[in-house]
């Protein structure tokens, strides 16, 4: 690990920044606990964590009771539920001067390594983004407990560290509120353009781990129509800015952005296959082709698949 990166950003301050479903009880609700119990378990702990809130109950006072260090924002995103843009937007007001913090925008239902803040610390440089690829995934709390993996997320990224001095720009601000992101998908493409036209390195550092539990999407009422009302906004949006900003490629252009290090090319090179074959299932396969494939066939490719993560790690 590079003495140069490590002493570039240690001592900042980490903002982390997100938005919560309800605290209610439910599945979601104890899967949000273990992300605030990751949190908590850092060997790093100078970091405050700043929710946007938009109608969630109870986020404020579980918070409370956990004994986060927080500051809450209250945001309205209408029929959209919420703005991940207006979470960026929050957490970043709170920037004051150069060379001093680091953001993460994360999603409420990942887990992170106890020494995860040491890590991107120690892996940063100025001016630059970070995620960890692939992510790791788990159907359920209790196979996260015992450790069943059910797939790794290559194409989509759940977590994104920046170097705060990239939000200075008064220019990337504008750019939040030229194109806003609105309700679920195509957040993480807009925000790693950013890393691509306003950083100056993108890093995967994996061997890094992020793990991400699936939430009970339907106990929220998180419908297919509202995805497909979300996302064809967002694209349209995303659309434009890659337009003004003359960016190359597809969405995915910008996961494969992230420089894996030499010692870990295989990664790259499992990503760049599983992006390909995401792209020509979206060129060659409609929806409800895939829907026919067995489910007992998914599963065998997903063990198959996950195996060869685990032989390359």
């Amino acid at each position: 690990m590079n003495n140069e990166k490590t002493n570039t950003m240690n001592g900042r301050r980490i903002i982390v920044c997100t938005t919560f479903r309800e605290f209610n009880g439910n599945s979601n609700d104890r899967i949000q606990r273990l992300f605030l119990a990751g949190l908590k378990k850092q060997t790093y702990q100078n970091y405050l964590l700043v929710p946007t809130i938009f109608n969630e109950k109870n986020v404020e006072a579980v918070l409370k009771e956990e004994n986060m260090p927080y500051k809450a924002f209250y945001g309205d995103a209408g029929k959209y539920r919420y703005s991940q843009s207006q979470v960026v937007q929050n957490a970043i007001s709170l920037i004051d001067k150069p060379g001093s913090y680091i953001l993460i925008w994360t999603c409420g239902d990942d887990i992170l390594e106890s020494d995860f803040f040491e890590k991107v610390m120690a892996s940063m440089t100025p001016f630059s983004c970070c995620t960890a690829l692939p992510h790791i995934c788990y159907r359920s709390i209790e196979d996260y407990e015992q450790k069943k993996v059910c797939g790794y997320i290559y194409g989509g990224i759940d977590l994104i560290c920046f170097d705060g001095d990239i939000f200075l720009n008064p220019e990337v601000g504008q750019v939040l509120k030229d194109y806003p992101n609105r309700g679920q998908n195509m957040i993480e493409y807009f925000l790693s353009g950013i890393g691509r036209v306003f950083g100056k390195a993108m890093y995967n550092i994996w061997p890094v781990k992020i793990q991400r539990i699936d939430n009970d999407r339907k106990v929220n009422n998180e419908t297919h129509e509202i995805f497909d009302m979300c996302s064809a906004l967002n694209q349209e949006t995303y659309n434009a800015f890659k337009a003004k900003y003359n960016l190359k490629g597809d969405v995915y252009r910008s996961v494969l952005s992230y420089k894996t290090s030499r010692q870990y090319q295989n990664i790259w090179i499992m990503t760049y296959m599983k992006i390909t074959l995401n792209r020509i299932q979206q060129i060659f396969i409609r929806p409800w082709m895939f829907k026919m494939i067995p489910r007992g066939v998914k599963d065998f490719l997903k063990r198959k698949f996950g195996k060869k993560i685990n032989d390359l790690a």
